[in-house]
């Protein structure tokens, strides 16, 4: 066993159970990403884009022109802003 891997053993050796779980967990993941095995995330953009994609065109007809400025006359009632 080399130096390096007489201290990550001993180190973790000392860890409580669940420390010792999320090393493991930590491990994982670092050889996953080694061989490349990870799973690509999509972005927010993405899960935005996805989610507009499939909203029907005749109900973003139905949005009202001042929407964004007016949100809570919508939302709640409140009395409507100037545009």
């Amino acid at each position: 066993m080399t130096n390096l891997e007489q201290k990550l053993h001993e180190r973790i050796r000392n860890f409580p159970p669940e420390k010792q779980l999320k090393m493991l967990e930590y491990a994982d993941v670092l050889e996953e990403t080694e061989s490349g095995d990870t799973e690509e995330f999509p972005t927010l953009w993405d899960i935005v884009k996805d989610f507009v994609e499939k909203v029907p065109e005749d109900a973003l007809d139905e949005i009202p022109s001042d929407a964004s400025i007016n949100v809570d006359h919508y939302l709640y009632g409140h009395s409507k802003k100037e545009q």
